[in-house]
């Protein structure tokens, strides 16, 4: 009995959440291949901000990622060793 009280809560506070969204919201625009992307700016992992128009006209990689993964830290000291080889381009 308290498992089916708990998924009728369950679902009335989904149904409760839904409806809070809004209604009226407008789609994101996605970016195409060519345009020029949003301004926008991240921190990195020793908190130096970094801004996206700094690196207009410059080759970049966004790789976002989770420490704790094995195969990300794989991936990232393969974009370290690209970046060492190619960062005079």
């Amino acid at each position: 009995m308290a498992m089916k009280m708990k998924n009728i809560c369950l679902i009335a506070i989904c149904g409760m959440m839904t409806l809070a969204l809004p209604r009226d919201a407008t789609p994101q625009s996605v970016a195409e291949v060519g345009q020029t992307p949003p301004p926008f700016s991240l921190s990195d992992e020793f908190q130096d901000l970094h801004r996206l128009e700094d690196y207009l006209g410059k080759p970049i990689i966004l790789y976002f990622t989770h420490n704790m993964c094995h195969y990300c830290t794989q991936v990232i000291a393969f974009l370290k060793r690209a970046q060492t080889k190619y960062q005079d381009t």
